[in-house]
């Protein structure tokens, strides 16, 4: 993969050809090949900022992030983190967490950030300082993890 072109994007800002790449890729991700059957349209892309990740014209990294008072919560959430086939093995998880570390730094200076990881996936958030704070639990038939971090 030569370069990765990554954009913040707010739901309005996307173009109605990303938004179809990105739901398109959670969808050929979460739900076909982790076989995992779950509502993905949640109500949630409307009021997140999206990070899309670009190779030429392939949508091959994406999260969302989702602001603080939403549905009461008192934390900033990152949730829907994924890159498609093509951009696996090439550190693109590492880059986008880089990335997203920097703009809520930026954006949301203190604020708490949490997350839902994929059990699997504990040591790598644990690297950006994220720490468990929950048992691991089933989510739609793969094991989960809640973790926090207290200063963004």
């Amino acid at each position: 993969m030569s370069f990765v072109n990554w954009r913040w994007l707010n739901f309005d800002m996307l173009t109605l050809d990303e938004l179809y790449e990105v739901l398109k890729l959670r969808q050929d991700v979460f739900i076909l090949e982790q076989e995992c059957l779950y509502p993905d349209l949640d109500g949630l892309d409307k009021v997140s900022v999206h990070l899309l990740g670009y190779d030429k014209y392939d949508l091959v990294a994406y999260l969302r992030i989702i602001p603080k008072a939403i549905d009461g919560r008192e934390t900033m959430v990152i949730g829907r983190v994924l890159t498609s086939v093509k951009g696996r093995g090439l550190g693109l998880g590492k880059v986008m967490m880089e990335k997203t570390m920097a703009y809520l730094a930026q954006e949301y200076p203190g604020m708490a950030v949490q997350l839902s990881a994929q059990l699997y996936l504990q040591k790598f958030y644990a690297s950006y300082g994220f720490i468990p704070i929950s048992e691991p639990y089933d989510e739609d038939g793969i094991m989960h993890i809640d973790m926090r971090l207290e200063d963004a």
